[in-house]
């Protein structure tokens, strides 16, 4: 089991044969608990902590532990159920973690661990103190109570007049490779009538460089790899007065292995490869579809096979990136799906193919199928969380939920794909959600930094309002790739169109053509679009990777072995070209 979730609280628990693991450790009778505490994730606003309570008193099934946050940060509410006999609470205050009815037994030297996620605005220390039972942690009862500690001195009074300190990079959450520099620079203003004596960078509190003339900045080579750290600038004037800027959540990844998909995010208008030389990366590849309603009905999960064979006649075909279509409610365990082909059991196929297809150089898309329900941003949530920092997956937020303008004034309809459609009295075919709140709850809540896909109206074949109406990307640097749909019924299917509607969009952001497609039998039209977008050096996905079609969309293949139908060989001559 990968992960579990409280109604309030993302955690994961040690899971051994189906059950909850206890880790044994040697009891210390001095001692009645103790309990390890580590951030393993930190961005910009969040976190996730692994905390570990060992039982090293008597045995007990009827237990409380309680935390007090050390600067009063939140846990953050997330979406599934912990296995019977745990409660992991942030609805108390101190929070805790309990066995609930005494259905979780804890014997002398026995552990458990959990795993949450949470927020913070400014300082994320570790909490303050834990008590199981009423009987603090980490503390030696039969030790006599500390000494009183005498009174600080008084602390001088700040510096009324110290510099003024802006860093320009890295920005927040920005990604790099353990192999590539780190650019650091940072702005300095010494107040009136004083000048700068030195900079000193630092990285988690570690001393990096220190610069003594402008420009104020320097190159970082050799970055460990971390899930998240802060870089800090500290400017010293004359009179000794200082004043620090930071960045938190600077992610230092490893590359990906050789014939991996790379790891992937936006710099200006491309998705480029996150390595020691960084380089654009086109997404040429195809629609996969099944697992989007099989899943419902106790078909299985897949229509075909998942395994190296056929992910390596994907590779023939010379596909990089296949979108992968989810249902919500088979992902989220929902009823009435059948109990065989949902909750864990759906995550964990769609994540061994998701990592299959990685491991052949393919980069996954997942998707949102269907219509809006209230389920989006639940599930976004819940998907960002389970990959974690894999920047190897990209997540297409919309697929075609979005109706057309119809007879709303376009002003109205784009601002509800922004900011929701409910609320804004549009009719309830319109998304509860807009992509902002998307967007920001797959950055915050989950301290996912992947590049998201958002289409827009039409089911994603009306870009013409996407740049109007500006998406807040702010925690993740802008992380957003234009996901467009087109074929040959569409409005917007004629290149006088997409000159108008998509050339202004990948002039600002990566365009990506979610699905392309035409039924008629043959392929003029998918050439067609496929070469303009070439020539442009936008992404491409063409469908349906499926062997009895989809809707009114013809099937790309004869079988899982690659052999195409008439109109696939026509797709498959674009991508071997």
């Amino acid at each position: 089991m990968r992960r579990c979730i409280t109604a309030a609280i993302a955690c994961l628990l040690t899971v051994t044969g189906g059950s909850l693991g206890l880790v044994s450790r040697p009891a210390q009778a001095a001692f009645s608990c103790t309990v390890d505490y580590q951030v393993v994730r930190e961005w910009s606003t969040g976190f996730v902590a692994r905390m570990t309570l060992t039982n090293l008193g008597p045995p007990v099934s009827t237990w409380r532990l309680t935390f007090t946050p050390g600067a009063r940060q939140t846990i953050n509410s997330a979406y599934r159920q912990v296995p019977p006999g745990l409660v992991l609470s942030p609805l108390a205050w101190p929070y805790e973690l309990r066995s609930d009815a005494g259905a979780y037994h804890l014997d002398t030297g026995d552990s458990v661990q959990v795993q949450f996620s949470g927020s913070y605005s400014v300082a994320n220390p570790p909490p303050t103190s834990y008590h199981l039972n009423g009987q603090t942690c980490n503390m030696d009862p039969d030790l006599p109570p500390s000494p009183s500690v005498p009174p600080s001195p008084s602390v001088p009074p700040a510096d009324p007049f110290p510099p003024v300190v802006a860093l320009r990079s890295p920005q927040m959450n920005q990604i790099f490779a353990t192999t590539g520099p780190i650019p650091v620079a940072v702005d300095v203003t010494a107040a009136a009538g004083r000048w700068i004596t030195r900079v000193e960078f630092r990285s988690a509190g570690t001393l990096l460089h220190t610069d003594t003339t402008a420009p104020y900045a320097f190159t970082w080579h050799g970055a460990p790899p971390t899930n998240g750290t802060r870089i800090a600038a500290t400017a010293y004037d004359d009179t000794g007065a200082h004043a620090t800027a930071e960045v938190r959540g600077v992610r230092v990844v490893s590359p990906a292995p050789p014939g991996y998909a790379p790891v992937l995010t936006v710099a200006g208008n491309q998705l480029v490869t996150v390595d020691q030389q960084p380089r654009p990366y086109q997404l040429r590849g195809v629609v996969r579809a099944g697992a989007e309603t099989l899943c419902r009905d106790g078909s299985g999960i897949f229509h075909g096979p998942v395994d190296d064979a056929s992910v390596r006649a994907m590779r023939r075909w010379r596909i990089n990136a296949v979108r992968i279509l989810l249902d919500p409610e088979c992902w989220l365990g929902r009823d009435p799906v059948p109990p065989d082909f949902r909750g864990a059991v759906y995550r964990d196929a769609i994540a061994g193919y998701a990592q299959r297809l990685v491991r052949h150089g393919i980069t996954p898309i997942l998707a949102w199928h269907g219509p809006a329900t209230a389920l989006q941003r639940t599930f976004w949530v819940d998907v960002a969380a389970h990959f974690d920092d894999d920047n190897s997956i990209l997540f297409d937020l919309h697929g075609d939920a979005y109706p057309a303008v119809g007879e709303l004034p376009p002003d109205t309809a784009w601002q509800a794909w922004r900011d929701g459609g409910p609320s804004a009295g549009l009719p309830p075919d319109w998304p509860e959600f807009g992509a902002d709140t998307l967007i920001y709850n797959i950055r915050h809540f989950a301290g996912s930094h992947n590049a998201l896909l958002v289409g827009g109206l039409d089911g994603g074949n009306d870009l013409s309002g996407w740049l109007a109406y500006p998406l807040d990307d702010r925690y993740a640097g802008g992380n957003l790739v234009a996901a467009w749909h087109v074929d040959d019924d569409a409005v917007c299917a004629t290149p006088d169109c997409w000159q108008q509607q998509v050339t202004p969009v990948a002039a600002e952001v990566p365009v990506v053509a979610a699905e392309v497609s035409e039924d008629t039998g043959g392929h003029r039209f998918v050439a067609e679009v496929i070469d303009w977008l070439d020539d442009r050096r936008l992404g491409f996905l063409g469908s349906v990777w499926h062997t009895d079609g989809y809707g009114d969309v013809p099937p790309l293949i004869r079988g899982y072995d690659g052999r195409p139908t008439p109109y696939g060989a026509g797709v498959r001559a674009q991508l071997r070209r």
